[in-house]
């Protein structure tokens, strides 16, 4: 994981400010919770992107953190192809430089070159992210980086979106079922067309393990 780590203290009181889209928001979940839980003087905002509402990974969990946190988690979702109107902390598009400093300029709490950053997504999120940090004078010591490994999330940051398979007489095909073997366990699950398969498998409640790589 090289420096892609946080290392909660009791006694820090610092912002943190999490990127993510996808299932990349995974190994951000692992940094909110400690520091939420270790560091009682510090802020978490999360900036999360997704196709849309119901693509959101742990979003009931994101929910009730964020209501039992006492104004120290913020999380502002970022929909491409959102499914009903934008509601408050939502924002429609993609998680690049424009939609970053609109986020950080309006609803950060706290002056951006003092919080820390950690990016974890598709490359060119990370390219975005590097640009809107760099504009609002973010030293790059404050910032940390990993690149994603599920390539699919891409879609996110990228300039399409794959919405159906190539269909059959019947129709189009709009997902795809898979089955998964894993520590001794076979799994059966139904991959809608849009995710990965690690996205359908954590939707399923089967913890596959995850990480980010290529640390920055």
């Amino acid at each position: 994981m090289g420096n892609f780590t946080v290392q909660p203290s009791p006694k820090a009181a610092r912002s943190l400010v999490l990127i993510g889209a996808g299932s990349g928001v995974t190994p951000l979940m692992s940094m909110l919770k400690a520091v939420l839980r270790e560091e009682p003087q510090s802020h978490v905002l999360l900036i999360y992107g997704n196709r849309n509402e119901e693509s959101v990974i742990f979003k009931q969990q994101l929910d009730e953190l964020e209501a039992g946190s006492r104004g120290r988690l913020q999380v502002e979702h970022v929909y491409s192809q959102p499914l009903h109107a934008a509601g408050a902390h939502q924002h429609t598009g993609r998680v690049n430089r424009t939609t970053l400093l609109r986020i950080l300029e309006q609803r950060h709490q706290f002056p951006a070159p003092q919080a820390e950053y950690y990016i974890c997504g598709p490359e060119g999120l990370m390219t975005e992210a590097q640009a809107a940090l760099e504009l609002l004078g973010v030293p790059a010591s404050r910032v940390r980086r990993e690149s994603f490994v599920a390539a699919a999330d891409s879609a996110e940051a990228g300039d399409s979106h794959g919405d159906v398979l190539a269909g059959s007489d019947d129709g189009p095909v709009t997902s795809r079922k898979v089955t998964l073997h894993y520590e001794g366990s076979e799994y059966i699950i139904d991959v809608p067309v849009g995710k990965t398969i690690l996205d359908a498998a954590l939707d399923e409640d089967v913890d596959l393990p995850y990480s980010c790589q290529a640390g920055l």
